[in-house]
């Protein structure tokens, strides 16, 4: 088997990210590796260890909840009727409020598990299968497989058993563990010893046929990057360093080892602790690849050298490239113009491009003007992630322009199915010309427009846009100061869409949730209402209009302090009273926080 079916790292993993639900994780990531469901959803920083980059711990336990309890059934299955739910199911729930968030991951990623290349995200998949009820895990899946993705695919089902070596497609090495990752899209893991050096050849040659190893979280020593080397196949497809702890000393033999693997396809480097010399040695290492299909940065700081090695490695796989991430802090130069110029050049040449993500803390609006100048030639482009993070204070006049220039090129992305533009806290003028361009995204399947300015006319222009899309499966508008008001207009004509999911977390739209068209969105399976300054009797009026829905499967109600402080003898009558609803009505939605 020949194909790769790894994806791009995504921005996630990068510190600097903040807001996004969506998008690519690199396939190795969908693992039981990562951390439980509940050590992300309480953790709403970074790791202790500040080199570790993961993250932001905004995965609700909806999303948790779906996953875990079956919600979504293997490929394999066919639709069936809701099942009745499991007692523990919701019982269970209770018990962990959602962390919450903002950036990432209440998620619902829609990428196939096929390749770098194939970035068409699937269809929502429908109901659990009778004999996959809520409150049990379905044989194929993992309560410890919770990544951004894995709401629309768990490409990997955990095994008991060993994956075998003659089926291992990738390894992953993270702390002190060693996933295999099977070309069956099985996974397994074993003990990883934290003193392992690599020493062995068996090491990586008892896997005849690894494309991929990713090393994430360790500390790459002197002995480790030798032996990678002198061990790993020549052949290899595939590398990931994540976060890794390595000194600068060492840097060029990293770069040493990718430069002696010509046949390297995707190349992820996500090291925030390096240095600008350190960034220019690695790069160096990369500059005779000519024929990738995958890049993946993110760094803390470079300079413009480092920015013109980047542009020449993007012209060079210019014909071949498909996915491209890249975040970083800043470009630290002296002059104040012309730094992404020929940045901006290379990314319009890529006329092959399917993913593309971008994330910068810093930029002033020359800069933003080259970059979206090279945007504006992306025509062929199925995900695109924006996040520049200070390009809410440029000058008003120059804001407004570049948002015309962004709305112009997103008018010709007509193969667009995915769009982040979350976190930018946008004025609501900006997004007004940005909505009104998303009408012509006829194939668009996933919008976030989450920490941005959403007012009334906002509100009308988008649900006016959306209007005229019928494959919107995920909309995501957190943290958007939406009022009962401007909630309504925006959700009014949902029912004609095919919504599976809605998220409009962190707002205040108190009693405007009972205007949401929840009998006409047949297809939803979950909604995030949490933190939306609701009470009980606000919760229960919309619960009232879920009554024999074919497919909702959570509502989270969670961080709402009216809830939150009633009184608990209190609570326990409304909670009974639920109870008895559900049961007169048959109804087995699980609703969080309540």
């Amino acid at each position: 088997m020949n194909k790769i079916f790894f994806k791009p790292a995504s921005l996630r993993s990068f510190i600097y990210q903040i807001h996004s639900p969506d998008l690519h994780v690199h396939l190795l990531h969908s693992d039981p590796a990562r951390r439980s469901p509940f050590k992300i959803l309480t953790n709403t920083g970074f790791r202790k260890n500040p080199s570790r980059l993961r993250f932001y711990g905004r995965l609700v336990l909806a999303t948790m909840l779906l996953i875990t309890n079956g919600a979504y059934a293997s490929e394999s299955s066919a639709p069936q009727d809701k099942p009745p739910a499991a007692e523990s199911s919701e019982s269970s729930a209770s018990q962990d409020k959602p962390s919450g968030a903002e950036s990432s991951e209440p998620s619902a990623s829609q990428d196939k598990p096929s390749g770098a290349e194939n970035n068409e995200p699937s269809a929502p998949k429908d109901k659990p299968s009778a004999t996959e009820s809520k409150g049990s895990v379905p044989a194929n899946q993992s309560t410890n497989i919770l990544t951004p993705d894995a709401l629309q695919n768990l490409p990997f089902s955990a095994k008991n058993e060993k994956v075998a070596a003659d089926d291992v497609a990738g390894i992953r090495v993270v702390e002190n563990k060693l996933v295999l990752l099977g070309f069956s899209k099985n996974c397994s893991v074993e003990p990883f010893a934290a003193d392992e050096s690599f020493s062995d050849l068996n090491f990586f040659k008892k896997f005849p046929k690894l494309l991929s190893a990713e090393f994430t979280g360790i500390e790459l020593t002197k002995e480790r990057l030798e032996n990678i080397q002198k061990f790993l196949q020549k052949d290899i497809q595939n590398i990931v360093i994540d976060g890794c702890d390595i000194k600068p000393e060492y840097v060029e033999l990293l770069a040493d080892i990718v430069k002696k693997r010509a046949t390297l396809k995707n190349i992820t480097f996500r090291l925030i602790d390096i240095s600008i010399e350190s960034i220019k040695v690695l790069l160096a290492g990369l500059s005779d690849l000519s024929e990738l299909k995958t890049i993946c940065f993110a760094f803390d700081e470079i300079d413009k050298d480092s920015c013109e090695a980047i542009s020449h490695l993007i012209k060079s796989s210019s014909e071949t490239l498909k996915n491209l991430s890249l975040a970083w802090n800043k470009i630290s130069s002296k002059e104040e113009n012309g730094e992404y110029h020929n940045l901006s050049e290379a990314v319009g040449g890529l006329k092959n491009l399917k993913l593309f993500e971008l994330c910068m803390l810093k930029i002033n609006e020359k800069e933003t003007v080259d970059l979206f100048a090279g945007i504006s030639h992306l025509k062929s482009l199925i995900r695109f992630k924006l996040f520049l993070g200070n390009i809410c204070i440029h000058n008003e006049v120059k804001l407004f322009e570049n948002a015309e220039s962004l709305g112009d090129a997103l008018k010709d992305m007509t193969l667009l199915m995915s769009l982040d533009l979350s976190g930018m806290k946008l004025p609501k003028d900006v997004m007004q010309v940005l909505a009104q361009n998303i009408k012509n995204l006829k194939k668009l399947k996933y919008l976030d427009i989450s920490n941005n300015s959403i007012d009334k006319e906002t509100a009308q222009i988008l649900a006016d846009s959306l209007k005229e899309n019928g494959e919107l499966r995920t909309l995501i508008a957190n943290s958007c100061g939406l009022t009962a008001q401007t909630f309504s207009t925006l959700v009014k004509d949902l029912g004609n869409l095919k919504i599976s999911i809605l998220y409009a977390r962190d707002n205040v739209i108190k009693e405007g949730i009972k205007e949401t068209p929840v009998k006409n969105m047949t297809d939803l399976q979950l909604i995030d209402f949490s933190k939306n300054e609701l009470d009980f009797a606000m919760a229960m009026d919309f619960i009232k209009l879920t009554a024999e829905h074919p497919r909702l499967q959570v509502v989270n109600f969670g961080e709402n302090g009216a809830i939150d402080k009633m009184d608990p003898a209190d609570k326990k009558i409304k909670r009974n009273d639920l109870e008895n609803w559900k049961r007169e009505n048959k109804c087995y939605t699980a609703f969080l926080g309540l």
